[in-house]
């Protein structure tokens, strides 16, 4: 790596921290009690939406993480919400303080993963239903001390989609695709594309962005296939692409295999475009070709390293928390560790700090997951998958790149 490369490097880790540091600093400056308001009208009865959120279903809430709420059985004064995103679970137990049937349920957050009272004793969070003619106004009010800003504002963001989840369980009739989801997607993806040509230029991104469509449909096929309803995908701007699922996995073996299978469907693009380019070499296009296969070769072997929150970051979580659950926090803080400095290493500064930021969700893997653990021989059958995958990739990679 150039002197110059390394310069740049350490210039952008000292901003970074510079701007963590600020940000935190103001964060905590911001501190005190809240009160965060919601409102979303809903075109049903109050005693349709009233079912939805007392019942057990389970909901969508943000960036694939999802949301199982119902009442314990031995104390219907507690609801129990379970929030799972990535193999990390976070308990809440809320203890209802008032409840009017189709008008307003009034609840208090008593514990959150063991600790009693996280948002302070006069914490209260409220549905309340306002009937209309023909729709009913559902407002959300949330009081209590959030600790930080950025912490209230994140509340304030789980709120709104909370109730958009509820919008969309209680109207009648929906149809089978969520038209407000694709519109999203389609204005993030073209956004994204966009942020690709300003980075790397019109031909990069012509060859990319078809060879991402390619890696997030391998996971959207994996997510089918293992009974997601309706997952979706989509562009990140400066980043690549997301698939996002609607509810958790059954089992590790399904986490890992959906983790694979993006990886595992570009084999085809990777193998397919180099096969073409050798044919027709020396035609100028054979070029051209050959060198998309190197770019997928190259941007899934990086996808595979087994760093959180990267597909083999992922499939290493899954395959660790059913064979080695205790081991599964530092294993991923070393081989994520060892991730970041190997890209720095050899000059991809900015997706050596993004696997370094990886770390802190590899810290947070604590308890055991909620997901069925895979057996033995399946988590060989995966690690097998990982590793002729990973394989295949490279050596693609290097052959169209002069490493061997």
């Amino acid at each position: 790596m150039s002197t110059l490369s390394t310069l740049a490097g350490l210039v952008l880790a000292v901003l970074g921290i510079g701007a963590m540091w600020s940000a935190w600093f103001f964060d905590q400056a911001r501190r005190g009690e809240r009160m965060i308001v919601s409102r979303r009208r809903i075109k049903a009865q109050p005693e349709n939406i009233w079912l939805k959120i007392n019942n057990g279903s389970t909901l969508r809430t943000f960036f694939g993480a999802k949301m199982q709420r119902r009442h314990l059985p031995e104390d219907p004064d507690i609801i129990e919400t379970m929030i799972d995103f990535q193999g990390v679970s976070n308990r809440v137990l809320e203890r209802v303080i008032k409840n009017e049937p189709q008008r307003q349920l009034v609840t208090h957050v008593e514990e959150l993963n063991g600790e009693r009272e996280p948002l302070g004793a006069f914490h209260w969070d409220s549905f309340m239903l306002v009937p209309g003619k023909s729709s009913t106004e559902v407002v959300l009010a949330q009081r209590g001390d959030f600790g930080t800003f950025s912490s209230a504002l994140f509340s304030w963001y789980c709120g709104r989609r909370a109730l958009r989840n509820l919008k969309r369980a209680s109207e009648p009739a929906k149809p089978k695709v969520d038209l407000e989801d694709s519109q999203n997607d389609l204005i993030v993806s073209i956004f994204a594309t966009v942020s690709f040509v300003f980075v790397w230029g019109v031909e990069y991104t012509f060859i990319l962005v078809p060879l991402l469509v390619i890696h997030e449909y391998g996971h959207v096929l994996a997510m089918k296939m293992t009974g997601q309803p309706a997952p979706r995908m989509f562009l990140v701007p400066f980043f690549g692409g997301l698939a996002v699922g609607n509810h958790p996995h059954k089992s590790l073996f399904d986490d890992a295999f959906c983790s694979l299978m993006g990886p595992g469907l570009s084999l085809l693009p990777a193998i397919g475009l180099y096969l073409i380019g050798a044919y027709l070499a020396p035609d100028p296009y054979a070029l051209w070709i050959i060198w998309a296969a190197g770019i997928c070769g190259f941007m899934n072997a990086l996808n595979l390293l087994p760093a959180l929150p990267l597909d083999g970051g992922n499939i290493m979580r899954a395959v660790s928390q059913s064979l080695a659950p205790d081991m599964t926090r530092n294993a991923l803080l070393v081989l994520g560790a060892a991730s970041a400095f190997l890209v720095y290493r050899h000059g991809y500064v900015g997706f050596g700090m993004f696997a370094a930021f990886g770390l802190f969700h590899a810290f947070e893997l604590t308890g055991p997951p909620r997901a069925r653990p895979m057996s033995f021989t399946s988590g060989s059958i995966i690690l097998t998958g990982y590793v002729i995958t990973a394989g295949i990739h490279i050596t693609i990679a290097a052959l169209v790149f002069g490493w061997i």
